[in-house]
């Protein structure tokens, strides 16, 4: 699905004492590392949070509300009165920025979405998936190369694939219990792909996962993660 030209997307940035909002951008690459409020006349700059004080707006486009009159009542067709007239400017999608951002429908529709080079914007909790596998070189000798990577793609619901490493995939997810949950699919999936195809051994998926802060940053024009919360997944994968 293509997402541009059916919403119309807004990146908000709300001031953490009186939840006013203190900027508001068409693209992320448009935002800053860190806004000194004004709204309530806190000047002091702080870091900007993804999953504190940005939140994403989603509108549909004035051109998609093409009710029948017979079809909607009287409030409802008033409202697209005003919506096709520019005079209700109420998001009907209303989220956090950490909700949309690990999303794979997001990097699919919005993958252009990134930050500039020199910002980054602070999260508080974020759970990274590593994984790899054990003897890799012979299973794609006998499955194909692209057996791996077809498996686990459709396995992180919920979390989306950052970039991949050779054979190994690093995953995001917004929460812990998605990354652990998609960690034991990943092992079970593997574990039943071995045996429907008769390797004769065992498929040994590595995998190391981590929960906490973390920086969205730009990395080759694709939203990427930087900080001590990948290092530790990605040394509990390499030891695992």
């Amino acid at each position: 699905m293509v997402y541009y030209g059916i919403f119309d997307l807004n990146w908000e940035f709300h001031c953490r004492c009186c939840n006013g909002i203190a900027g508001r951008h068409k693209h992320l690459s448009d935002a800053t590392t860190e806004n000194a409020y004004t709204v309530c006349k806190i000047r002091t700059p702080f870091a900007n949070e993804l999953d504190g004080d940005v939140e994403v707006s989603l509108t549909p486009v004035t051109r998609l509300y093409e009710f029948p009159k017979n079809v909607v009542d009287r409030v409802t067709q008033q409202m697209i009165s005003q919506i096709q007239a520019g005079t209700l400017s109420m998001p009907l999608v209303y989220v956090h920025g950490l909700d949309c951002v690990p999303l794979p429908t997001f990097r699919e529709g919005f993958g252009d979405e990134v930050l500039s080079r020199n910002e980054s914007l602070s999260i508080k909790r974020i759970c990274i998936v590593f994984t790899d596998i054990k003897g890799s070189t012979a299973l794609y000798e006998q499955l194909g190369d692209a057996k791996h990577f077809d498996s686990l793609f459709q396995i992180v619901e919920g979390g989306a694939v950052v970039k991949t490493i050779g054979d190994a995939v690093m995953v995001s997810f917004s929460t812990a219990e998605n990354g652990v949950g998609a960690a034991l699919r990943i092992q079970e999936t593997f574990r039943q792909l071995a045996q429907r195809e008769g390797t004769g051994q065992a498929i040994v998926v590595k995998i190391g996962l981590h929960q906490g802060p973390s920086l969205l940053v730009n990395l080759n024009n694709r939203s990427d993660y930087f900080g001590r919360t990948l290092n530790l997944a990605s040394r509990m994968e390499e030891r695992s």
